[in-house]
């Protein structure tokens, strides 16, 4: 991955189990199992227009939709800024 000038990448480095705090450790540790163990693991396996539930032993429908949420929740407590220094 390149890093833009004045980006904040560090967000890739985060660890799922501080990240997704409300998604229980059994579900974090079939990810975990799958190579998924950051946000940034995670981020590049929804790019690649992959399912968690599709792909991932012990991941169905509804551990996807919490982990969803948990994701969202951490970027509304963690806005990112671009280059900019503006929050996206």
């Amino acid at each position: 991955m390149t890093e833009l000038p004045g980006s904040d990448d560090r967000w890739r480095l985060v660890p799922l189990d501080e990240a997704l705090p409300t998604v229980s450790r059994a579900k974090r540790t079939r990810l975990a199992d799958a190579g998924i163990t950051t946000l940034g693991d995670l981020a590049d396996f929804s790019a690649g227009g992959r399912e968690l539930s599709r792909v991932v032993a012990g991941i169905g429908k509804a551990a996807q939709a919490s982990i969803e949420t948990a994701v969202e929740a951490y970027w509304a407590a963690h806005p990112r800024q671009n280059a900019k220094g503006v929050e996206e």
